[in-house]
Parts: structure tokens; sequence; C-alpha cells
């Protein structure tokens, strides 16, 4: 390692063809060094396993906490630990010909990936024969969408009826998921069957190329983004069937009748008419924006705003959605501590130190201090306020002692070898932290976001 960190300082003139020959060397080592990662993981969640099973662990629970503890050495999130992890186990005992590819620095860690995941429908044998057959297709000399297919079409012609099904299947897996992006952007995305999605951006693809035809000054995209929006916050406008076609046993349709007209109006109608927002702009859904009070209301303060889960927001920005915004608007003021650094603010404060669980106040300001998950590299959702010390160890309920947690961390906390400490409460100017120890005794530390 020291030796590739040495040529980064290396600025000794190289002919261009020894450049490239290093790129394509440090290429191979990128697959080596995945494939090194693979078995490693694989050989420490089989160790993991043993102990486990020596510990007499719930049968239920065998397993649980090696993603996680994968995830923290890697600096990922367990939820993609646990798919690399997945993925290893599939090359290691399934996939022999990819993994001895990869191992030799012929096939992108990209690629191994693909075959693995489209290859997950077919049992251990046939699996393998259709590793055999890629392996002889020479996989690792495509390029990813076309090697994507080679798997494709050979996954499916191995078990037609199970990629089929498969597909059926992951039809229940379908849902919305909404991430930040860079300038102050956010990206919506829905995970849909591929026939509702096609049918979903035509129809709004429809809608814009007709609404440039009539000399709207937005673009295609603006208009689409912003349709989409309309659409997501209107509710159905058009008259429900009547209850007598409903006890007769007749199926009301399931998709809305054309719009225009007194019963069945406009888009734009409709939206308008029935939340009161006639632009994308104007939401009435709410959106939580932490900001200094002096921030808000000082058009020449230089503060920032937060979006809790999303990242931070300029203040200006964050000025112009509340003073443009036509949907409803309303503010609590959260109190916090006194904070040594001058014109800074210190955490947010508060906490029952009587109750058993995290609820009312308290519960939303751990969330609105921590934002995710206060696992290492997670940035989950809070599904759960925790109890550092633990209520039966002693701990009280306050906000000192609770953090945010996604389910699955929450669950992995309870078993053998973990420990979480608080290092500092948070009350004195400086953010909430804590020390997080696994069961081989390495030890991570978390941090809360702060405060804006």
């Amino acid at each position: 390692m020291d030796e590739l960190v040495a040529v980064v300082a290396d600025n000794t003139p190289v002919q261009g063809a020894a450049r490239i020959d290093r790129l394509a060397r440090l290429e191979k080592l990128r697959s080596v060094t995945a494939a090194v990662q693979a078995a490693e993981s694989v050989r420490f969640a089989q160790s993991q396993v043993a102990e486990q099973i020596a510990a007499d662990v719930h049968p239920e629970k065998i397993g649980r906490g090696i993603a996680e503890q994968i995830g923290l050495a890697c600096r990922i999130s367990p939820a993609s630990a646990a798919r690399r992890l997945g993925t290893a186990r599939a090359l290691w005992q399934e996939l022999p010909d990819t993994y001895t590819q990869l191992t030799a620095g012929e096939l992108s860690e990209r690629i191994a990936e693909t075959v693995v995941t489209e290859t997950r429908h077919l049992d251990p044998e046939t699996r393998r024969q259709v590793d055999a057959q890629l392996a002889a297709s020479g996989l690792s000399e495509l390029g990813f969408t076309a090697a994507t297919g080679c798997v494709r079409k050979a996954a499916y012609e191995a078990d037609r009826h199970g990629y089929v099904q498969r597909g059926r299947i992951e039809r229940k897996h379908r849902r919305v998921g909404c991430r930040p992006a860079p300038d102050t952007m956010a990206v919506l995305t829905g995970y849909l069957p591929m026939e509702q999605g096609i049918a979903c951006y035509a129809a709004l693809r429809q809608h814009a190329d007709a609404t440039v035809a009539k000399g709207d000054g937005r673009t295609r995209d603006q208009i689409m983004a912003d349709t989409q929006i309309l659409e997501l916050l209107a509710h159905r406008a058009w008259n429900p069937p009547p209850s007598s076609s409903l006890a007769e046993g007749r199926t009301p349709p399931l998709t809305p009748p054309p719009c225009g007209g007194a019963r069945f109006p406009t888009l734009a109608a409709r939206v308008e008419r029935v939340t009161g927002q006639a632009r994308a702009t104007d939401v009435n859904v709410e959106l939580q924006l932490l900001m200094p009070l002096d921030s808000l209301i000082n058009k020449d303060d230089p503060g920032s705003a937060v979006l809790p889960g999303l990242g931070s927001l300029p203040g200006g920005l964050a000025r112009g959605i509340i003073t443009t915004s036509q949907g409803w608007k309303w503010w609590r003021r959260l109190f916090t501590a006194p904070s040594p650094s001058a014109g800074s603010s210190g955490p947010i404060v508060g906490g029952d130190p009587a109750g058993r669980y995290f609820d009312g106040w308290l519960a939303k300001l751990i969330r609105l201090r921590d934002q995710t998950c206060r696992d290492p590299f997670c940035d989950a959702s809070i599904r759960h306020i925790d109890h550092i010390t633990r209520h039966s160890e002693g701990g009280l309920t306050t906000f000192a002692n609770g953090r945010g947690e996604c389910e699955r961390g929450n669950l992995v906390r309870e078993m053998p070898g973990w420990h979480i400490e608080v290092i500092d409460c948070g009350f004195f100017g400086w953010p909430h932290k804590i020390i997080i120890t696994t069961p081989t005794g390495h030890r991570y530390r978390s941090r809360a976001p702060d405060p804006p």
C-alpha cells in the first residue's frame, strides 16, 4: 500500500504507454481486491456463525450482526454489506468460474455482481452449469451492457419458468424512494413493474409534448417534473360509483375516466379544487426544515437550514420555499443549549427521564438531532429510538441516552458482544457522540450532525 501511495507523489516523467499499462494493472488489482474481500467476508461469516452456535444463540438469530461488522470495516451501510456478503457467498460456493476470473483480474466486480444477480433463481447445480457456459462465452471481453444481455439470456434459457416466476415475485417489492442530489435537489424514484414504469413515463411525456405545443415556456423535463408533483399530491376528484353498484357486485373501474367537462375536470382544475394547490411549489405535505430563527427572519444572515435525512439547504433558498409557497405553513421553536462558540447554536436539548419509552416530543427531538440511523455509515431512516444504556440496566429515558436507529441496527444491538456508550452528551456546545464496540473488539465512533 505504501508503494501505491508513493506513486501518487511521484512526478517523474513517464511515457504515456507506461501510464496506460499502470492503469490496466490497477484495474485488474481492483478485481483481485474484490475477490480477496469476498473470501475474507465468507470466512469471517463462517467463523462468526460457529461462535454464535457455541454461545448457544437462538437459532433464529444465528448470523445476525455479521453484515453489520463487515459494513463498519468497509465503511458502507449494513444493507450494502449484507448484499456484498450474499454476492461473496454465491461466488464462493456456486459460481467458481466467475470467481476464478475475478481473482485473476479478468472480470470486473460489476459484471461478477451481475452474474450473481441474474442467476439467483437457479438451483446450485444449474447455476454452476450456466457459470461454466458464461466463462466459455468470452464474458470478460464484453462491455457491461452486452455482458448483462448475455448473462440474462443464459439464465433465462437455463430455467425459463423460474426466471418468469422471479419477475412475478419481484413485483411484490415495488416501492418509492427519495435521496438527496447535488445543488439542493432530490431524486424521487419508483421501483415498478416494467410496463407500469414505461406507461407512466409515456403519459408524462405525452402531456409534456402537448403542453409545449401550446406555447408553454417550460422545457419538457420541467413540465414532466411539475406534472408528476401535481398528480402525486392530488386526490381522485371524480365521483365514486354508486353504493348500489358495489352491493350488486359490480367492480368499479380501476382507471379514471377522461379529463374534461364539469364532472371530470382537467388536471389543473382537479388539483386546484381538491387540494387548493395550482402549482407544484405549493406543497401542503409536512416538510421539516431546521433553521436558526435569526436566519429565518434576516435575509442577510448567512446561516443555512437542514432537511432532516437529506442534508443542508442554503438559508436564502429555505426562506424562498417558505415565503413563495401558497401551501399551509407552520413553525415551532426548538430550544438549544448555549454554545461556547460565538455566533453558533448549541445542540437541541430536552427529555423526560421518568418514561419507559421514547415518545412525544422527546422522540421527535432525537429524530431531529440524529436525522438518520446513528450506526456509522448507515444512512437508513430512523425506525426506533433506542436506549444507549439499556433501560433494564438502569438507563434513563433522556435525550442524552437515546439514539435514532434503523430496524436492523436496533435488533443487532441485542446480540452478544455489542456494547454502546456515550462519550459526549451534547449539552456543552459539542455534538452528541457515542462509541460502538463490536464482538471482535473494534470500536467505532458515531457523531450526531451539527445543528444548523
